[in-house]
């Protein structure tokens, strides 16, 4: 099967239920291999094993399971369990960066970033720039800056990891103004193992790289800060992250 970028909820839905009818061949079935982007399916290369703590969707016999969205999916069509990503915190996020006149921004799919990756997608006022890794997204931003268009970075404090030799060699170099707005996985009240690790070295490695940064926490506190970090870092020019917390980007 193949999956364009553009799919949403409705063709999701239909997807599901099309898997849910489709019968099961005998014996192992191949494992594949999806990522989840904005209410969008995606394929990516077939696996021939995945780790038990895998954030893909694995595809195997009758059972379904996207572990990473902490959604299950059963050839008994037992009904999937929505993410608790908070929607409304999400758009105070966005509109400050709309106040802020962030006009470009980056991203790879994300579990917390789902609802601003999908707002900045479908905003006609703000260009989306769909990334393969975040080290992408330093020269997207620097191109922005050099063309006089503000711009922010969405990613996952694991892909803030990959991006390190960007931010060192070019961002820091060429004093290089960068606004990321990172979720902070694996930090108190984490369940998924996998993110774990990451939260552990995600301020760490900040300290060492002698980025300025802060958390968000609290929706009353959202534009204030967004708009204070942009200013550091326009005035500064140089990186500058925004935490985003357990607290401020999930629903329980």
């Amino acid at each position: 099967m193949t999956f364009g970028l553009s799919r949403r909820p409705a063709e999701v839905a239909s997807f599901r239920q099309a898997i849910l009818e489709q019968p099961l061949a005998n014996g192992p079935a191949p494992v594949a291999k999806f990522n989840f982007f904005a209410g969008c399916l995606k394929p990516s290369a077939p696996q021939t094993a995945a780790h038990p703590y895998s954030t893909a969707w694995l595809v195997k016999g009758p059972r379904f399971c996207l572990r990473g969205l902490e959604y299950l999916l059963t050839a008994e069509a037992e009904p999937y369990r929505d993410m608790p990503v908070s929607l409304p915190n999400s758009k105070v996020i966005y509109e400050a960066l709309k106040k802020c006149e962030v006009r470009l921004v980056s991203a790879l799919p994300e579990t917390w970033l789902v609802h601003l990756i999908r707002l900045a997608d479908e905003d006609p006022e703000t260009i989306l720039v769909r990334l393969a890794k975040e080290e992408e997204a330093v020269g997207i931003s620097a191109g922005a800056h050099f063309a006089g268009v503000k711009s922010a970075m969405l990613m996952q404090n694991h892909g803030f990891m990959a991006s390190v030799n960007g931010i060192v060699s070019f961002a820091h170099l060429y004093k290089i103004p960068l606004l990321m707005l990172i979720s902070y996985r694996g930090s108190f009240g984490e369940r998924d193992p996998w993110q774990t690790q990451g939260g552990n070295a995600t301020e760490p490695l900040l300290r060492a790289l002698g980025i300025p940064y802060f958390f968000l926490n609290n929706a009353n506190t959202v534009e204030n800060r967004i708009r204070h970090a942009q200013t550091l870092a326009e005035s500064s020019l140089q990186p500058v992250a925004v935490l985003l917390t357990r607290d401020l980007m999930w629903e329980e």
